[in-house]
């Protein structure tokens, strides 16, 4: 008995052929893959560095910044007066979201004791601690003054004071 094939030399070299190809095409895929996967994570930590409070405080990120609802989530009356001056009329903030936006853009970092001091009162009243980016938190006006008038007196008896060398 006597077996003929009709395969030949060039039907073993475009098989050859098409799995370097493949292989080639699976390496550039792979490779394109992870370039892109790199530059996502970049630029994600580009962003939550950008909105150190909105991306620790809410569920805002890189990949949903675009559809974030700032208006979604627990109602808040917050009092922010800018510039340490408690007798200009203050921003008011009724959703946390838009108020950890406001921080993000001053860069201003709400520390976790200051969030969770923030959110215990209904309504609260904030500004800046006098050339610092530190926050003063009451929850009065009242008391926000008080604290604002003792942090300038303090400051102008400490003026005077000369260094001891």
């Amino acid at each position: 008995m006597e077996i003929r094939s009709n395969i030949s030399a060039s039907f073993l070299e475009l098989e050859r052929l098409r799995i370097e190809r493949e292989e080639r095409e699976t390496r550039e895929r792979n490779e394109k893959w992870n370039r892109e996967q790199e530059e996502r994570t970049k630029k994600a930590d580009e962003w939550s560095k950008a909105h150190a409070n909105l991306y620790k405080y809410t569920y805002a990120s890189y990949y949903n910044k675009d559809s974030f609802n700032y208006d979604y989530g627990i109602s808040c009356k917050i009092h922010f007066y800018e510039w340490s001056n408690v007798d200009s009329n203050p921003l008011i903030f009724e959703h946390y979201a838009r108020f950890y936006d406001f921080l993000d853009r001053c860069d201003i970092f709400l520390e976790n004791d200051s969030n969770n001091n923030v959110r215990s009162f209904s309504e609260c009243f904030i500004s800046c601690k006098p050339g610092s980016k530190d926050l003063i938190i009451s929850k009065t006006y009242d008391e926000l003054k008080r604290k604002m008038y003792e942090l300038e007196n303090l400051a102008k008896m400490l003026a005077p004071v000369p260094e001891v060398k």
